[in-house]
């Protein structure tokens, strides 16, 4: 009974040591989960500029945050133009995470997660996977209103935040 205490024993302090040293690797000195440690600014690369015309610029990047979680916010598209809902097709990939089929969200204007004073739409995509600093973020955002088709493409590559 006293031989298998003090194995058990020394099976959870393996155990410890173990986590303790996975966790230094996963998580280098200075790196606390929770926050960015990689990010990517999305500029537009190919169609429209998706930012209202004549008023605010879109914003938008593609992050990397411990343990696995990748995003991707866009905020300040035009929603005459690139409106919540149907009409508009997202497509979105971060290294090897992506999806398709995403659509857009309204966002008014006094909402907490809409920085401008005008009533806009985004992208708001989070999956869990892993990225490395290198990788390529792209969104495409393909809308028809009216029996008119916009279509805009977005690009970043992540670095260290």
């Amino acid at each position: 009974m006293v031989a298998r205490l003090v194995q058990r024993t020394r099976d959870v302090l393996a155990l410890v040591v173990t986590v303790g040293l996975i966790s230094s690797l996963v998580f280098p000195t200075g790196v606390s989960a929770g926050g960015p440690v990689l990010r990517a600014p999305l500029v537009v690369i190919a169609g429209e500029d998706p930012s209202i015309p004549g008023q605010f610029l879109f914003e938008g990047d593609a992050r990397f945050i411990l343990p696995n979680l990748v995003t991707v916010k866009i905020v300040g598209l035009d929603p005459a133009r690139f409106p919540a809902g149907p009409a508009c097709s997202v497509e979105v990939k971060v290294g090897g995470v992506g999806a398709q089929g995403l659509t857009l969200e309204l966002l008014p204007a006094g909402d907490l997660q809409n920085p401008f004073p005008v009533d806009v739409t985004a992208l708001d995509f989070a999956q869990n996977g892993i990225v490395k600093a290198g990788d390529r973020a792209e969104v495409r955002i393909r809308c028809t209103v009216g029996g008119i088709r916009h279509e805009t493409r977005m690009q970043g590559t992540l670095a260290p935040a």
